[in-house]
């Protein structure tokens, strides 16, 4: 199944904190991620 993953998360968060969370994870967390030159080029965006 190539190309295809599943991702999931469980963190500890108060319902207060969920939408600042969840702006962090996607904005900036996974953009430094996916900028991480040590990770594979297959996972990389074209």
């Amino acid at each position: 199944m190539e190309g295809a993953g599943y991702l999931a998360i469980w963190s500890d968060l108060a319902p207060q904190d969920e939408t600042d969370w969840a702006h962090w994870i996607t904005r900036e967390h996974a953009a430094e991620r996916v900028g991480t030159f040590s990770l594979p080029k297959r996972l990389l965006p074209a």
